[in-house]
């Protein structure tokens, strides 16, 4: 693996951590799974799942 590929997998990894961050965050305020959805494109499913491994 080169090193652009595991800066990529970084970048990536980080992004999917700032989404699970703004996912705890929107439900806390009381924000419904659907404009969730909406805001971040993560499916309702993909925030479940997202929340429980976090």
């Amino acid at each position: 693996m080169s090193v652009s590929e595991k800066i990529q997998i970084g970048k990536e990894k980080d992004r999917k951590m700032g989404k699970i961050g703004v996912v705890k965050n929107l439900l806390e305020v009381g924000f419904p799974t659907h404009v969730i959805y909406q805001v971040t494109g993560l499916q309702d499913l993909k925030i479940n799942s997202m929340l429980k491994k976090a």
